[in-house]
């Protein structure tokens, strides 16, 4: 059995389903700029996780991604690392030192997803904001080919 650990939070784009649905029949290339800003947007909240996550963690960072699925971006931790999960889900766990059942302790969670995506939440509309309109820009004159 494939036991899948991790945490992901999404930022939905429904305003921009319709809008890159058009742009994919009036402009493939303008299409495809779209997708990139979206996939820099996730980025930089990604970079913020990242930089997180590694002040508490060496094995969570590397398991920070962006996935892209159309106009929908997701910020994901976890894979491999099931702490990615415990300190993004919950506010502590128990658990046994080295194995021993013995002896537990209280580990306090670090949450890195969450808190990076608020930190560059205007960062993000900012960059789509002007992106969106130089897009356009250019599709009003014509600098983008047809398809």
């Amino acid at each position: 059995m494939t036991r899948t650990y991790g945490t992901q939070m999404t930022v939905d784009t429904t305003g921009l389903r319709k809008f890159a649905r058009s742009l994919r029949y009036v402009s493939p290339e303008a299409a495809r700029v779209l997708r990139s800003t979206m996939k820099d947007a996730g980025k930089l909240v990604a970079d913020d996780a990242t930089k997180r996550a590694e002040a508490f963690s060496k094995s969570i960072p590397p398991t920070i991604k962006v996935r892209t699925s159309g106009i929908n971006v997701t910020v994901q931790a976890g894979g491999i690392s099931p702490l990615a999960m415990l300190n993004e889900k919950r506010d502590g766990w128990r658990h046994p030192v080295f194995g021993n059942r013995s002896v537990w302790v209280d580990q306090p969670s670090h949450h890195f997803l969450a808190p990076a995506l608020q930190a560059k939440r205007s960062e993000v509309a900012e960059l789509l904001s002007h992106e969106l309109s130089a897009m356009i820009d250019r599709l009003l004159t014509g600098e983008y080919g047809g398809s």
